[in-house]
Protein backbone atom coordinates (compact mmCIF):
# COMPACT_ATOMS: atom_id res chain seq x y z
CA UNK A 1 0.00 0.00 0.00
CA UNK A 2 1.34 3.22 -1.14
CA UNK A 3 2.44 5.65 1.82
CA UNK A 4 -0.18 8.73 2.38
CA UNK A 5 1.41 12.02 3.83
CA UNK A 6 -0.28 10.86 6.82
CA UNK A 7 2.36 8.00 7.04
CA UNK A 8 5.15 10.03 6.39
CA UNK A 9 4.05 12.23 8.88
CA UNK A 10 3.57 9.80 11.97
CA UNK A 11 7.16 8.41 10.94
CA UNK A 12 8.70 11.92 10.69
CA UNK A 13 11.89 11.95 12.95
CA UNK A 14 14.83 13.95 13.63
CA UNK A 15 17.62 12.49 12.65
CA UNK A 16 21.62 13.28 13.46
CA UNK A 17 23.33 9.91 12.45
CA UNK A 18 23.92 10.72 8.86
CA UNK A 19 25.80 8.56 5.98
CA UNK A 20 28.76 10.63 4.64
CA UNK A 21 27.04 8.88 1.21
CA UNK A 22 26.03 11.41 -1.78
CA UNK A 23 22.16 12.50 -1.90
CA UNK A 24 21.91 11.65 -6.11
CA UNK A 25 21.11 14.78 -8.40
CA UNK A 26 17.72 13.99 -9.59
CA UNK A 27 16.64 13.37 -5.46
CA UNK A 28 17.97 16.48 -4.82
CA UNK A 29 16.10 18.61 -7.55
CA UNK A 30 12.79 16.46 -6.18
CA UNK A 31 13.66 18.03 -2.77
CA UNK A 32 14.46 21.76 -3.77
CA UNK A 33 11.34 21.54 -6.56
CA UNK A 34 9.30 21.05 -3.79
CA UNK A 35 10.80 24.02 -1.79
CA UNK A 36 10.54 26.19 -4.08
CA UNK A 37 6.29 25.22 -4.52
CA UNK A 38 5.59 26.03 -1.07
CA UNK A 39 3.59 29.08 -0.32
CA UNK A 40 5.01 32.62 0.52
CA UNK A 41 3.63 36.08 1.86
CA UNK A 42 2.70 37.70 -1.30
CA UNK A 43 4.28 35.16 -3.49
CA UNK A 44 7.14 36.68 -3.56
CA UNK A 45 9.29 34.13 -2.51
CA UNK A 46 11.77 36.67 -0.62
CA UNK A 47 14.22 33.40 0.75
CA UNK A 48 17.46 31.38 -0.41
CA UNK A 49 18.81 28.59 0.18
CA UNK A 50 22.58 28.01 0.13
CA UNK A 51 23.87 24.53 -0.10
CA UNK A 52 26.85 23.95 1.61
CA UNK A 53 29.14 20.27 0.90
CA UNK A 54 32.36 21.74 0.67
CA UNK A 55 34.40 19.91 3.68
CA UNK A 56 36.11 22.93 5.12
CA UNK A 57 32.78 25.01 5.24
CA UNK A 58 31.08 21.74 6.78
CA UNK A 59 33.30 21.55 9.31
CA UNK A 60 33.06 25.27 9.96
CA UNK A 61 29.21 25.05 10.81
CA UNK A 62 29.80 22.22 12.70
CA UNK A 63 31.79 24.57 14.88
CA UNK A 64 29.43 27.07 14.85
CA UNK A 65 27.05 24.55 15.98
CA UNK A 66 28.23 23.63 19.07
CA UNK A 67 30.83 21.18 17.51
CA UNK A 68 27.88 18.75 16.70
CA UNK A 69 29.75 16.25 14.08
CA UNK A 70 27.11 15.11 12.19
CA UNK A 71 27.10 18.58 10.79
CA UNK A 72 29.95 17.31 9.18
CA UNK A 73 29.64 14.13 8.62
CA UNK A 74 26.36 14.44 6.20
CA UNK A 75 26.64 15.02 2.64
CA UNK A 76 24.93 18.52 2.73
CA UNK A 77 23.52 21.78 4.72
CA UNK A 78 21.20 23.96 4.01
CA UNK A 79 20.98 27.24 5.27
CA UNK A 80 17.79 28.93 4.33
CA UNK A 81 18.27 32.62 4.19
CA UNK A 82 15.48 35.87 4.10
CA UNK A 83 15.86 37.29 0.78
CA UNK A 84 15.06 40.65 -0.30
CA UNK A 85 17.91 41.34 -2.61
CA UNK A 86 16.85 39.60 -5.74
CA UNK A 87 13.35 41.27 -5.57
CA UNK A 88 15.09 44.59 -4.96
CA UNK A 89 17.28 43.56 -8.01
CA UNK A 90 14.28 43.00 -10.00
CA UNK A 91 12.10 46.35 -8.61
CA UNK A 92 15.45 48.51 -9.15
CA UNK A 93 15.89 46.93 -12.69
CA UNK A 94 11.59 47.59 -13.68
CA UNK A 95 11.70 50.86 -11.53
CA UNK A 96 8.84 49.27 -9.14
CA UNK A 97 9.01 51.53 -5.61
CA UNK A 98 10.48 48.87 -3.40
CA UNK A 99 11.55 50.03 0.16
CA UNK A 100 15.06 50.34 0.52
CA UNK A 101 14.92 49.37 4.13
CA UNK A 102 13.62 45.81 4.97
CA UNK A 103 11.43 45.95 7.88
CA UNK A 104 10.83 43.77 10.97
CA UNK A 105 7.49 42.67 9.21
CA UNK A 106 9.07 41.86 6.03
CA UNK A 107 11.79 39.93 7.99
CA UNK A 108 9.10 37.85 10.04
CA UNK A 109 7.43 37.09 7.23
CA UNK A 110 10.57 35.57 5.66
CA UNK A 111 11.70 33.92 8.23
CA UNK A 112 7.54 32.11 8.00
CA UNK A 113 7.94 31.85 4.32
CA UNK A 114 11.60 30.16 5.21
CA UNK A 115 10.45 27.69 7.54
CA UNK A 116 7.32 26.70 5.27
CA UNK A 117 10.29 26.03 2.44
CA UNK A 118 12.14 24.14 4.55
CA UNK A 119 9.36 21.54 6.13
CA UNK A 120 8.27 21.21 2.54
CA UNK A 121 11.56 19.99 1.33
CA UNK A 122 11.98 17.89 4.00
CA UNK A 123 8.68 16.28 4.03
CA UNK A 124 9.57 15.48 0.41
CA UNK A 125 12.83 14.23 1.01
CA UNK A 126 11.40 11.96 3.34
CA UNK A 127 9.58 10.38 1.22
CA UNK A 128 12.40 9.63 -0.72
CA UNK A 129 14.77 8.26 2.09
CA UNK A 130 16.40 11.35 2.84
CA UNK A 131 16.22 12.47 6.68
CA UNK A 132 16.66 15.93 7.97
CA UNK A 133 17.96 18.18 11.21
CA UNK A 134 16.70 21.91 11.75
CA UNK A 135 19.58 23.89 13.27
CA UNK A 136 19.02 27.36 14.71
CA UNK A 137 22.05 28.09 16.24
CA UNK A 138 23.64 29.83 12.91
CA UNK A 139 21.26 33.00 13.61
CA UNK A 140 23.87 33.34 16.57
CA UNK A 141 26.84 33.44 13.96
CA UNK A 142 25.56 35.76 11.40
CA UNK A 143 28.42 37.77 10.89
CA UNK A 144 31.09 34.71 10.42
CA UNK A 145 28.36 32.64 7.92
CA UNK A 146 27.45 35.46 5.82
CA UNK A 147 31.52 36.33 5.50
CA UNK A 148 31.76 32.87 4.82
CA UNK A 149 29.14 32.16 2.22
CA UNK A 150 29.94 35.37 0.51
CA UNK A 151 26.09 36.56 1.88
CA UNK A 152 25.31 40.58 0.37
CA UNK A 153 23.14 43.02 1.76
CA UNK A 154 19.63 42.41 2.29
CA UNK A 155 20.12 38.68 2.58
CA UNK A 156 20.04 37.21 6.24
CA UNK A 157 20.40 33.77 7.01
CA UNK A 158 18.39 32.42 10.15
CA UNK A 159 18.51 28.65 10.31
CA UNK A 160 20.05 25.60 9.04
CA UNK A 161 18.54 22.29 7.70
CA UNK A 162 21.26 19.18 7.85
CA UNK A 163 20.59 16.20 5.12
CA UNK A 164 21.54 13.15 4.28
CA UNK A 165 20.62 9.24 4.09
CA UNK A 166 20.45 7.59 7.94
CA UNK A 167 23.08 5.62 9.34
CA UNK A 168 21.61 2.73 10.92
CA UNK A 169 17.96 2.22 12.72
CA UNK A 170 15.23 5.62 12.83
CA UNK A 171 15.85 7.82 16.12
CA UNK A 172 13.08 6.92 18.66
CA UNK A 173 10.08 9.29 17.69
CA UNK A 174 10.29 12.46 20.63
CA UNK A 175 6.79 12.61 22.67
CA UNK A 176 3.99 15.51 21.09
CA UNK A 177 1.09 17.37 22.62
CA UNK A 178 -1.94 16.20 21.41
CA UNK A 179 -3.60 18.63 18.52
CA UNK A 180 -6.06 19.69 21.20
CA UNK A 181 -3.99 21.14 23.43
CA UNK A 182 -2.34 23.09 20.97
CA UNK A 183 -5.44 24.33 18.80
CA UNK A 184 -7.98 26.88 20.24
CA UNK A 185 -11.15 27.76 19.20
CA UNK A 186 -12.27 31.29 18.66
CA UNK A 187 -10.47 32.23 21.53
CA UNK A 188 -6.71 31.44 23.61
CA UNK A 189 -7.88 29.15 25.99
CA UNK A 190 -5.23 28.24 29.21
CA UNK A 191 -5.44 25.28 30.10
CA UNK A 192 -5.80 24.08 33.81
CA UNK A 193 -2.48 23.47 35.08
CA UNK A 194 -2.88 19.94 36.43
CA UNK A 195 -4.21 19.08 33.35
CA UNK A 196 -1.81 20.60 31.29
CA UNK A 197 1.19 19.67 33.78
CA UNK A 198 -0.25 15.76 32.95
CA UNK A 199 -0.22 16.56 29.14
CA UNK A 200 3.46 17.92 29.83
CA UNK A 201 4.60 14.87 31.73
CA UNK A 202 3.23 12.49 29.33
CA UNK A 203 5.09 14.40 26.42
CA UNK A 204 8.38 14.32 28.37
CA UNK A 205 7.98 10.44 29.91
CA UNK A 206 11.25 9.30 32.31
CA UNK A 207 13.45 11.77 30.19
CA UNK A 208 14.40 13.33 33.36
CA UNK A 209 17.92 14.37 33.93
CA UNK A 210 19.85 12.91 37.03
CA UNK A 211 20.56 15.97 39.49
CA UNK A 212 24.32 15.76 39.46
CA UNK A 213 26.65 17.91 41.34
CA UNK A 214 27.56 20.19 37.92
CA UNK A 215 24.13 20.51 36.72
CA UNK A 216 23.18 21.88 40.06
CA UNK A 217 25.31 23.83 39.94
CA UNK A 218 24.58 25.33 36.56
CA UNK A 219 20.59 25.27 37.44
CA UNK A 220 21.25 27.15 40.92
CA UNK A 221 23.86 30.10 39.27
CA UNK A 222 21.36 30.20 36.42
CA UNK A 223 18.10 30.81 38.54
CA UNK A 224 19.63 33.22 40.92
CA UNK A 225 20.88 35.29 38.29
CA UNK A 226 17.49 35.62 36.80
CA UNK A 227 15.11 35.39 39.81
CA UNK A 228 16.99 36.36 43.18
CA UNK A 229 18.54 33.92 45.66
CA UNK A 230 14.78 33.16 47.25
CA UNK A 231 13.38 31.53 43.79
CA UNK A 232 16.85 29.81 43.48
CA UNK A 233 16.42 27.96 46.78
CA UNK A 234 12.45 27.37 45.61
CA UNK A 235 13.99 25.85 42.68
CA UNK A 236 16.58 23.88 44.57
CA UNK A 237 14.34 22.67 47.28
CA UNK A 238 11.63 21.42 44.37
CA UNK A 239 15.04 19.58 42.82
CA UNK A 240 15.46 17.90 45.93
CA UNK A 241 11.64 17.12 46.36
CA UNK A 242 12.18 14.79 43.32
CA UNK A 243 15.47 13.99 43.30
CA UNK A 244 15.89 14.90 39.50
CA UNK A 245 15.95 17.18 37.05
CA UNK A 246 12.79 17.90 34.45
CA UNK A 247 13.93 18.23 30.97
CA UNK A 248 12.82 22.14 31.27
CA UNK A 249 15.07 22.75 34.52
CA UNK A 250 18.18 21.25 32.40
CA UNK A 251 17.28 22.29 29.08
CA UNK A 252 16.66 26.04 30.43
CA UNK A 253 18.57 26.06 33.70
CA UNK A 254 21.67 23.94 32.04
CA UNK A 255 22.19 23.62 28.36
CA UNK A 256 20.36 26.73 26.73
CA UNK A 257 21.57 29.00 29.85
CA UNK A 258 24.60 30.20 27.88
CA UNK A 259 24.63 29.45 24.18
CA UNK A 260 27.78 29.90 23.04
CA UNK A 261 28.60 33.18 20.49
CA UNK A 262 25.22 34.63 21.81
CA UNK A 263 24.84 37.93 20.72
CA UNK A 264 23.21 40.38 22.87
CA UNK A 265 20.24 42.89 21.12
CA UNK A 266 22.16 45.75 20.38
CA UNK A 267 25.04 43.77 18.55
CA UNK A 268 22.09 41.77 16.59
CA UNK A 269 20.50 45.07 15.64
CA UNK A 270 24.14 46.08 14.18
CA UNK A 271 24.47 43.13 12.20
CA UNK A 272 20.67 43.13 11.04
CA UNK A 273 21.21 46.94 9.87
CA UNK A 274 24.40 46.18 8.13
CA UNK A 275 22.72 43.56 5.86
CA UNK A 276 19.44 45.87 5.20
CA UNK A 277 17.07 44.80 7.96
CA UNK A 278 16.18 47.71 9.60
CA UNK A 279 13.78 48.84 12.64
Amino acid sequence: MEKTIFDVLETRATCRNFLPDLIEEPVLEQMYSAAASAPSGGGFQNISIIEVSDEADKQRLAQFSRGQGFIAKAPINLVFCVDHRRTWRIAEHEYAPKDPVVDVFDFILGVVDAAISAQTLCLAGETLGVRSCFNGNILQQIDEICEMLSIPKYVLPVFMVTIGYPAGKAAPLSGKYPWNLLVSRNRYCDMDMQELYAAYEKKTGTNHIKSRGTNLIKLYETAEKRYGAKWAKECMDRVQERGELTPLQFWLGCFYAERAGSLDAETMKQLFHRQGFQW
